[in-house]
């Protein structure tokens, strides 16, 4: 896994490669980082709290400078995601989970769960059917993953397809109405 930093602004392991070969931050072109890495790199704390208290542009904004010093870390990067997203940049929001590790013990599941459910919402199902099955295949048997997927496949008429996972649900008794 990563090596993580909470609020010390200390670095995580190596940089993302889309951020190392970009060399920029999330959401900003080249000419507005300058300025930002003169400024103190803001707490992950910090940047949770605004997110938490409905600031997104401005947690945007502070996971952004939080990722020039700490460009993996995955939670600064779920933040930055749910940001973006929150600020109708839902393209550049799916870019952004996507550099969240899938296996990270604390953001992977959630990251390709917002994936999935994103590219869904943006007419793209069979984006979200194959974040669907990575949620399957990196995290297990998760119930909702395996309920959105045969709804997905069924909506599709693709029936016979969801039946495993019906089967699935109903061998782990999680099947609701919906199923």
């Amino acid at each position: 896994g990563c090596s993580r930093s909470d609020d010390d602004g200390s670095a995580s392991s190596g940089p993302s490669e889309a951020l190392a070969t970009e060399d920029r931050e999330i959401g900003k072109p080249k000419s507005a980082v300058a300025s930002t890495q003169r400024k103190p790199t803001p707490s992950l704390s910090a940047v949770r709290r605004a997110f938490e208290d409905g600031r997104s542009a401005d947690a945007l904004k502070m996971a952004q400078s939080y990722l020039v010093v700490n460009p993996s870390h995955p939670e600064a990067l779920f933040i930055a995601g749910q940001c973006l997203y929150a600020e109708n940049e839902f393209e550049q929001a799916i870019e952004t989970m996507r550099l969240v590790p899938p296996d990270d013990e604390e953001f992977g599941l959630s990251a390709l769960g917002a994936i999935a459910d994103w590219t869904l919402g943006l007419g793209k199902p069979e984006e979200a059917e194959a974040t669907f099955r990575m949620i399957l295949e990196k995290h297990g048997d998760v119930p909702l993953a395996h309920s959105r997927i045969a709804m997905l496949l069924n909506s599709q008429g693709k029936r016979f397809e969801s039946v495993p996972h019906l089967v699935k649900l109903a061998s782990m008794q999680d099947v609701t109405g919906r199923e």
